[in-house]
Order: C-alpha cells, then sequence, then structure tokens
C-alpha cells in the first residue's frame, strides 16, 4: 500500500483535504494552522459577548480543543469556520449562564481594526480627528443595539452569510436578514446619514 493510501484510511480523505489545503503533516499541525488565522477574530466576537478577555481567551481555547477531538474522531466538517464560530458561541452562551452576564456587547471592537485603517490612510491631524470623532459616534451607536443585532453585524463583518449566521447564532435566515436591516436602519436614523437616492 502506497503512502497516500494509508494517509487517507488513517486520517479520512475529507480530513486529508484539509492537511492539504493548510499544509500539515499531521491534526496537530492542521489545529495549530487553524487557530493561528482563526484566533483573533474568534477573540474579538468572544470578548463582545462574554466583556471579558480572560475568559474569551479560555473559551477560545476550549472551541479548539474540541475541534482538535473532532478531528481525532474523524468528524466531516463542511465549513471548520462557521463550526468554530458556532462552538464559540455556544460556550460563550453557557458561560453567560453559569455566571448570570448578560449578553451585551462592546462596539469598540465591532470598528477596531476598521479605525486603524481609516486612521492610517488619514494625511493630517485635522482629518484623522474627524475620523476618531465618527468612529466614537458608531461606536456609541452600535452600543446601543440590542445584542442580538450586533452579533449579526459582527459576523456579517466578518463574512459570514446569512445562512452561516443563522447556523451559528442557531435563529432562522430570515431572522438574521431581519436583525440586519433593522440594525442598520437604527444605525442610519441614530447617526442622521441620508440614503442616496
Amino acid at each position: 500500500m502506497d503512502s497516500l493510501s494509508q494517509q487517507v484510511l488513517q486520517f479520512g480523505y475529507a480530513r486529508l483535504s484539509l492537511l492539504a489545503r493548510w499544509g500539515a503533516k499531521d491534526t496537530e499541525q492542521l489545529v495549530a494552522s487553524l487557530f493561528a488565522e482563526h484566533r483573533e477574530p474568534m477573540f474579538r466576537y468572544l470578548t463582545l459577548i462574554t466583556r471579558n478577555p480572560a475568559i474569551s481567551e479560555e473559551l477560545v481555547q476550549e472551541t479548539f480543543l474540541r475541534l482538535h477531538r473532532e478531528f481525532n474522531a474523524g468528524v466531516k466538517f463542511d465549513n471548520v469556520r462557521a463550526w468554530l464560530y458556532r462552538v464559540a458561541h455556544h460556550l460563550a452562551l453557557d458561560h453567560g449562564k453559569q455566571t448570570k452576564q448578560t449578553g451585551s456587547l462592546s462596539s469598540e471592537i465591532l470598528s477596531d481594526s476598521v479605525e486603524e485603517r481609516f486612521a492610517s490612510e488619514t494625511q493630517n491631524p485635522e482629518e484623522m480627528a474627524i475620523d476618531r470623532q465618527r468612529w466614537k459616534l458608531l461606536d456609541e451607536a452600535v452600543s446601543n443595539l440590542p445584542a442580538i443585532q450586533r452579533q449579526c453585524l459582527y459576523l456579517r463583518r466578518e463574512g459570514f452569510g446569512y445562512r452561516k449566521i443563522a447556523l451559528i447564532l442557531d435563529i432562522g435566515e430570515t431572522t438574521v436578514v431581519d436583525h440586519l436591516r433593522r440594525a442598520i436602519q437604527r444605525l442610519q436614523k441614530e447617526l442622521h446619514v441620508q440614503r442616496p437616492g
């Protein structure tokens, strides 16, 4: 039996394709590669929910431990990224129930990387100050949104489609669309944004 056939028997075809995609030799290296790519956005998402960076870091680590266990058990994944966020989301909800915390979010994390991007593109201090003020207003407006709308906005910002957001949050796809629509309408109203047309 050749080396590839032995690997297919050992890892399964789905996991082998993931290993190849990530350039990993084994499950540990695959999980490490996935961790390197997804740790930071997942940490930000969990911090939005828990409002506690230390707890968020623990939940990120628990999520990846579960991923490692699932890989070793031979579980096949259609979308590893969506699975990670779904598990992380449920871990955060469970933690909130155990500690009786509310699911409130911090909008500062929502716009952090965008603010840095705009600040680096701005040429003079006056424009930088105006940009900072605009982001402060946006942060305040986002913080006034209901938690579920903020979660939908964050996941959409991270590139998830409606179906994946629905899967992660355990709500219907049309409910996701409705939450996003209401969030955008409320932000436009609060920030006095005029729609083109």
